[in-house]
């Protein structure tokens, strides 16, 4: 019983989120950017987790960012569960009539990034109206230029976002 309950409750708090994700999703699709130029994604995501009340950790000179969601009590000094998206786009165009295709020409989010972020932004929402409930601290990694060589991940590590205090 206790997994079908989770479940719902699972199910119930993505329900809360979902027209907060769409309306991101939609978003960052319209403004796709490449890797390490994803300055208006980031300041979208910035903007985000500041407004839940999140501290926000930017790499200096780079593009990306990460935050903690950390519980109070013993829950917040154990090890964090880390739950990472990619933000940024491809150097390729986008032939769709969609409302909220793409404005950029040249670049597109046809590998997924909008919806990756979007639905950690959506988390991110959810998971902070909750904070007291988590287990254990979640840290929010939204990684650039994963689509590049070399990529942005050593860029999150090296600015603490699989650290402890970052």
């Amino acid at each position: 019983m206790r997994g079908k309950a989770l479940a719902r409750r699972a199910l119930k708090l993505a329900g809360s989120v979902e027209k907060e994700v769409l309306r991101l999703r939609r978003e960052i699709h319209r403004h796709p950017e490449v890797g390490f130029e994803e300055v208006r994604t980031t300041g979208l995501i910035v903007d985000h987790l500041k407004e839940l009340g999140l501290d926000v950790v930017r790499p200096r000179g780079k593009t990306g960012a990460f935050a903690r969601i950390v519980p109070s009590g013993a829950a917040g000094r154990r090890p964090a569960l880390v739950l990472r998206a990619d933000i940024d786009a491809l150097p390729m165009g986008e032939s769709t009539t969609l409302p909220f295709r793409s404005e950029v020409p040249g670049k597109g989010h046809l590998c997924g990034h909008d919806a990756h972020t979007a639905m950690l932004l959506g988390a991110a929402t959810a998971l902070t109206a909750r904070s007291r409930e988590l287990p254990r601290p979640v840290t929010l990694v939204f990684q650039p230029a994963e689509e590049c060589i070399p990529n942005g991940a050593p860029v999150m590590i090296a600015a603490g976002a699989l650290g402890g205090a970052g």
